[in-house]
């Protein structure tokens, strides 16, 4: 059993067959938050005003400080 998966999806989300089941996916099938669940986070998803990749950048940050904080 692996500890973290990165998946990467590319233009589109195509989360549903990875993790659809999980009822973390709103109608267009993107995540419903950055930390849905314990040990399940996703970056690159959210497209708010102040920018994407500023917005990946704060994500990354999350789910980075969550996996540590998991290791702990």
């Amino acid at each position: 059993m692996a500890d973290h998966v990165i998946a990467t999806t590319g233009y589109r989300t195509a989360l549903a067959p990875l993790v659809g089941d999980l009822g973390v996916l709103d109608d267009e099938g993107r995540p419903t938050d950055v930390l849905p669940r314990p040990g399940l986070g996703f970056v690159g998803f959210r497209v708010p005003l102040t920018g994407t990749l500023w917005a990946i950048d704060c994500d990354a940050r999350t789910v980075a400080d969550a996996i540590a904080e998991q290791l702990r």
